[in-house]
């Protein structure tokens, strides 16, 4: 999975690989494919949680993820 960040005009991305846990209060949904073919993430909340949870939540997947240029 990539990740990468909003009015982004660049190739850089996050990858996230397989087998990476998904905090449990935490969804990943697959958005759309561009015209190379690469698919757009989402990650979000499942409900509402305090910023600081959202954050720490992230930052538990931020272990495993790569920028890749």
């Amino acid at each position: 999975m990539k990740v990468t960040w909003f009015g982004s005009k660049t190739t850089k991305h996050f990858k996230i690989p397989a087998g990476t846990q998904i905090p449990p209060g935490l969804a990943v949904t697959k958005d759309h494919q561009n015209v190379q073919g690469a698919f757009h993430y989402t990650i979000a909340p499942k409900g509402d949680v305090p910023l600081p949870l959202f954050l720490q939540q992230l930052k538990t997947m931020n272990q495993r993820a790569t920028l890749e240029l």
